[in-house]
């Protein structure tokens, strides 16, 4: 399975940040796949590109800039083969 498909899976149950999918990696398949947080983001970055996913600035308290946060645009536009 595809990294990117991985990444549609975790998305397809709620919106998430690059970071936390990373750490979700972490706390559930490490054992059997490795992603570094760099290459979720590298992925989600082409993901964007060919229009899989989307992303929303997320302003959160206490901080000085907003985080990217990654929508589930995956069910409003499935990928035609």
């Amino acid at each position: 399975m595809a990294l990117a498909h991985t990444i549609l899976t975790v998305l397809c149950e709620q919106p998430h940040s690059g970071y936390a999918i990373s750490k979700l990696f972490e706390e559930t398949i490490a054992c059997y796949w490795k992603a570094s947080q760099q290459q979720i983001d590298r992925e989600l970055a082409g993901m964007e590109a060919k229009g899989s996913v989307s992303h929303q600035l997320v302003p959160q308290a206490g901080k000085p800039t907003p985080i990217q946060e990654v929508l589930d645009y995956f069910h409003q536009h499935p990928q035609q083969d």
